[in-house]
C-alpha cells in the first residue's frame, strides 16, 4: 500500500474474481484512447480491442486493479509483448495504464508506476497510445530528472514511440 497527497493507494492482483472489473474498466479506457485510435462499437456498443480472457491465460501477462481509498481507480497490465527490446530475458513491457477521470491529476498514475519499477526488476519497454500528447507528456513526467535510470526513447514505426530503461 502507497500513500500519495494522503490518499491510500491498492494494487489487487487481477484474477478470475475480479476479471468482470477489468472488463468494465476496460471499455472505459478504450474509449479514452478511440479519439487516437479509432476503434467502433460492436452492435451490442462495446468496443472489441482484444479478448482479455485471452490476455489473461499466457502466464506471462499480469495486472492489478487500482484502488485508492478502498475505490476502484483504475488498472495497469503487464506483458512480454516487445517491439524494441531484442534481449526479452528479464524483461516486461508496462503494456496499459489506466485511471478514471475523478482520479486523474493526482499522482496516481506516475506513483503506480514508479511502485511497479521498484518491484519488478527488469529490463522494461513502455509504449505510449501513438499520438496521444497527453500520454507522452504522462511518461516525461514519469522519466523526470529524478528517475534512478537512463531512458531511451526509440521510434519502433512510423510515429509510434518506445520507452526502455533497465533496473536490474
Amino acid at each position: 500500500m502507497t500513500n500519495t497527497n494522503n490518499f491510500s493507494i491498492e494494487l489487487k492482483a487481477i484474477n478470475n474474481n475480479n476479471l468482470s472489473v477489468l472488463k468494465n474498466l476496460f471499455q472505459l479506457y478504450i474509449h479514452d484512447i478511440s479519439h487516437e485510435l479509432p476503434w467502433n462499437v460492436n452492435a451490442d456498443g462495446l468496443f472489441e480491442a482484444y479478448s482479455l480472457d485471452d490476455w489473461f491465460k499466457d502466464e506471462n501477462n499480469f495486472g492489478f486493479i487500482i484502488y485508492v481509498e478502498n475505490n476502484i481507480a483504475g488498472f495497469v497490465m503487464i506483458d512480454k509483448e516487445f517491439k524494441v527490446l531484442t534481449n526479452t530475458e528479464n524483461s516486461l513491457n508496462l503494456s496499459e495504464i489506466f485511471i478514471l477521470n475523478n482520479f486523474k491529476g493526482k499522482g496516481i498514475a506516475k506513483k503506480v508506476a514508479l511502485e511497479l519499477f521498484d518491484t519488478y526488476k527488469s529490463n522494461w519497454e513502455i509504449r505510449p497510445v501513438p499520438t496521444s500528447n497527453s500520454a507522452d507528456a504522462f511518461w516525461q513526467k514519469v522519466f523526470s530528472k529524478s528517475f534512478p535510470y537512463p531512458v531511451t526513447k526509440h521510434e519502433w514505426k512510423e510515429n509510434r514511440f518506445a520507452y526502455t530503461f533497465s533496473n536490474l
